[in-house]
């Protein structure tokens, strides 16, 4: 019986999202994004109390590197190669959220999440060996300290 539940989970691990799901409290969800301001924009030159375009701008891509994070590097990569076969201009994988970036913000987030990512593993790595050294050096002294 052990073993199913093994196995199963091991099959939730091909789905990150179904995992995640998994181990989300029940009844919590996602917070809700706001609605998006590129339905609010206006011409120029119109009076209305709106924000600007780049301001508007600004705020659509911080949404769309939350819902890009919010994937998940993996998800978001595997998304981003089959919309390359595929030709498209913008990334559809967020239109459950109402946004749709091109192409170049995803591959821009991949980048930057990549580095991010291998940073983490860096200094993982280098506090991993750093605290291998100086155990090795303690017991090089407390070996010469008993000869």
């Amino acid at each position: 019986m052990a073993d199913a539940w093994f196995a199963n989970t091991a099959l939730l691990f091909r789905h990150p999202r179904q995992l995640l799901d998994l181990l989300r409290p029940s009844g919590a969800e996602d917070e809700p994004l706001p609605a998006p301001q590129a339905a609010a924009r206006r011409a120029p030159g119109s009076d209305d109390d709106s924000l600007p375009a780049i301001i508007t701008r600004a705020q659509d891509d911080v949404r769309c590197r939350q819902a890009l994070a919010r994937m998940g590097y993996a998800w978001v990569r595997a998304e981003y190669a089959q919309q390359l076969k595929a030709g498209g201009d913008t990334f559809p994988a967020l239109a459950g959220d109402q946004l749709s970036p091109p192409l170049e913000f995803v591959r821009d987030w991949l980048r930057a999440e990549r580095l991010r990512l291998l940073g983490r593993m860096r200094s993982t790595f280098l506090g991993a060996m750093l605290v291998t050294v100086v155990a090795g050096l303690a017991f090089a002294i407390v070996l010469a300290a008993l000869e």
